[in-house]
């Protein structure tokens, strides 16, 4: 598809905007900003490099000394590149600034959201040891404001990342939202303390600051993990002694690996924050948890305009997101008044408008050869001083295909104020071909979501030893940093070895039927809580129907396996989904492809709060159980109408994990 996406503007003619295309595998500014999104994918990290070339618009900045003649830096010849050993680059300052502002804000992120289903939950109760609260709304109110809370976090970044591309660029937005950041973590702290608890603040202190925070957290996730990829720009590999004078190939692809290696690090230490939070919230009190998150937030965002001068920044070029919205909306709006054709004849201003049109002027006629991603046939098109005329009798566009400038004259094209080529077109088509995975995502967030929530209320009926309650799940990012080795070095190769080669869809399926499980184990669990007293099918309620601190007489150990389920369900499922759709979609739509993505996960919080009313004591047991046979009907649905993706050539086969004798040699 290069040539398609090097074609130039089909629109409207003296009004050609800049257009952020990918021409010849040179990716621009605003793609290669959004490829970086899923970390550790290799594909991704193939395009990101690619960024320090100018662009199609020019717009970007001179080649890289590695792109030229560079004495300093040797090209490898081929027999140094099959037998030297590989080994990263030097990484950049201004990477490792960015990897310390990313652990920061996920420290802070975990930190303070880990306790919130306590702080709503229960009575307060303060430096006791015992189960402690601030706001005692109960767990269904409880479950409700941390659902919402996930959901507003997941539609934030939408906003952020706009902002970033439209009008501030990555770093300013970065600071903007930090500032916005650190109000709403003021707001939770101060009305955290005890004197506002007893005056009723914490409700609305909180619900305030998780909308200030929700908008801070998403504006800063939009924008940091593609900062980081730009830093790096050397695109070429080449040849140095190291210090034992040993002879080695600097190779980017793995720099930039090690580059999201750390930034993922990140991420998973930062997350365990929470078994500081919610541990002072058991001993202590909420806010010095709270304050702790505040502080560190501050000293990340201290770093992070430390290390200003370090940074490659990329100014803002305007949306990507923004203008596939509408071109989605110009499509809609025309196949409305063109719904019944079925012989379509269009006529465009110029030739030069439509390169994709190949035209023999000596005979007057040419035949249209149209990509399989573009119009489904061929057309005869006459040329006339009117411009060229296309006749086809079995043209049938799809609701798409008329927001093509190619298919619009020129007054629809100044109407409709296009900004885009027919190529772009064809990539949004093949994108939203490549997502209809994601259909299915919302069951399966929320099973996972009831990690954050009501599993942990589910801890606090039984015994944990003197744990906090809200401690158990970290469980899952520990488990998540031990087995995803052993699946990477170990299952996956073991597997190949004899044959079984799992494709993207027969995983996804997989890590939807692991989290079936984790529901329909955890139901088992709810069970065996309401047959054990003291408290039986009513914890935490005594004999007097009174609120007591004792839970049931059973180990809080027996929530482990749901824990880990869930764990391996994420490999399965959640890294799957989001690498098929990334390898499937053409490299200039992958921020349309995370947009997608983060979406679903807020349809999963939506779907939440359906099962609130459930949310009541003996009944929370069907709700899991409920829970669990819709995920594994979801599960062999999504695998009859998916299946033969796997197969699917026509969407190009480069999945990471796919067998090297396909894909060829993988760095």
């Amino acid at each position: 598809m290069a040539d398609e996406k090097s074609s130039s503007y089909r629109g409207v003619p003296g009004d050609e905007p800049v257009l952020h295309t990918v021409t010849h595998g040179l990716v621009t500014k605003p793609e290669a900003r959004d490829v970086v999104q899923m970390m550790g994918e290799r594909e991704a990290q193939a395009h990101i490099v690619e960024e320090g070339r100018p662009s199609a618009a020019g717009s970007g900045r001179a080649l890289s000394s590695e792109d030229e003649n560079d004495p300093d830096h040797p090209r490898p010849t081929t027999e140094e590149l099959t037998s030297l050993r590989r080994v990263t680059d030097k990484l950049p300052l201004a990477a490792i600034f960015i990897v310390l502002t990313e652990f920061s804000e996920r420290f802070t992120y975990y930190g303070l959201s880990g306790p919130f289903q306590n702080y709503i939950q229960f009575p307060y109760n303060p430096g006791t040891g015992e189960q402690t609260g601030a706001i005692d709304a109960g767990q269904q109110t409880a479950t409700a404001l941390t659902t919402f809370f996930q959901f507003f976090c997941y539609i934030t970044p939408i906003f952020g990342a706009i902002i970033a591309d439209q009008y501030l660029g990555k770093f300013r937005a970065i600071t903007l939202f930090s500032g916005v950041y650190i109000v709403g973590l003021i707001i939770l702290t101060l009305t955290s303390i005890p004197s506002a608890i007893h005056a009723g603040a914490a409700l609305p202190g909180l619900i305030v600051s998780m909308i200030v925070i929700g908008f801070g957290t998403g504006g800063i996730k939009a924008n940091v993990s593609p900062m980081v990829a730009e830093q790096y720009t050397r695109t070429k590999p080449f040849v140095k002694q190291n210090k034992k004078g040993e002879k080695v190939v600097v190779d980017p692809t793995i720099t930039v690996n090690s580059i999201f290696n750390w930034f993922y690090w990140a991420i998973n230490v930062g997350s365990l924050s929470a078994i500081a939070t919610t541990t002072l919230e058991r001993y202590v009190d909420f806010w010095p948890g709270y304050l702790m998150t505040l502080l560190m937030f501050i000293l990340g965002t201290g770093v992070f305009i430390l290390g200003r001068r370090t940074y490659r920044q990329v100014p803002p070029e305007g949306s990507i997101i923004v203008k596939a919205f509408r071109v989605i909306a110009v499509g809609v709006r025309r196949n409305r008044t063109h719904k019944a054709t079925v012989a379509h004849t269009t006529t465009l201003s110029s030739p030069a408008h439509s390169p994709s049109l190949s035209a023999d002027k000596s005979d007057e006629k040419a035949v249209v050869a149209v990509n399989k991603d573009d119009l489904s046939s061929s057309s005869e098109i006459v040329l006339g001083p009117n411009g060229i005329t296309a006749t086809t009798s079995t043209l049938k566009p799809t609701w798409l295909d008329y927001a093509r400038p190619s298919l619009m004259t020129g007054e629809e094209a100044r109407q409709f104020k296009v900004s885009w080529d027919d190529a772009f077109v064809s990539d949004l088509r093949r994108t939203l071909k490549a997502c209809k995975v994601f259909l299915f995502y919302p069951v399966y967030w929320v099973c996972y979501s009831q990690i954050t929530n009501n599993l942990l209320s589910q801890a606090a009926t039984m015994n944990t030893g003197g744990v906090p309650n809200d401690i158990m799940n970290n469980i899952d990012p520990l488990a998540l940093v031990v087995l995803i080795p052993i699946f990477d070095r170990g299952i996956y190769p073991g597997l190949r070895k004899v044959g079984i080669n799992l494709k993207p869809i027969r995983r996804i399926f997989l890590g939807f039927v692991f989290a079936a499980f984790a529901m329909a184990y955890t139901a088992v669990v709810q069970h065996v809580i309401y047959n054990t007293g003291p408290n039986y099918d009513h914890p935490l309620v005594d004999n007097d129907g009174n609120a007591t601190t004792t839970p049931n007489d059973i180990t809080v150990a027996l929530q482990v396996p749901s824990y880990l389920f869930i764990a391996i369900s994420e490999i399965f499922a959640s890294i799957t989904g989001l690498e098929y759709a990334y390898t499937k979609a053409p490299e200039s739509m992958k921020s349309i492809v995370m947009s997608l993505f983060l979406f679903t996960n807020a349809g999963g919080s939506i779907l939440n709060f359906a099962f609130l009313p459930a949310l009541y004591d003996p009944f929370i047991q069907y709700m899991y159980t409920i829970i669990a046979c819709i995920m594994i009907a979801t599960a062999f649905i999504f695998l009859y109408c998916f299946n033969h993706y796997d197969n699917d050539v026509s969407m190009g086969d480069t999945f990471v994990g796919r067998d090297e004798e396909e894909a060829g040699e993988v760095h």
